[in-house]
């Protein structure tokens, strides 16, 4: 008998449901590295353009911890199960 081993698939998040924007007149931009397991994010306010959400692993600049690390590859997807 042959054991199926499968690493563990990405699951997909929906961003707006992880971070809410606030700007409802212009919207927000995301900023972040590809190919990194991100753990926190800064939201910058603007009032005549978009707000910048930035997804980083720093704990500086008054970052605040996702409830789910997230990876982006081609979407944003759950990379909880990394290390």
């Amino acid at each position: 008998m042959v054991k199926n081993i499968r690493k563990p698939s990405l699951k997909k998040v929906h961003i707006p449901k992880l971070i809410k924007c606030k700007n409802k007149k212009h919207g927000c931009s995301m900023k972040n590295k590809l190919y990194t397991c991100l753990k926190r994010y800064t939201y910058k306010k603007n009032k005549n353009k978009r707000d910048v959400i930035k997804l980083t692993n720093s704990k500086k600049n008054k970052s605040r911890k996702l409830k789910t690390p997230i990876i982006q590859v081609v979407d944003y997807f759950d990379c909880s199960h990394f290390k």
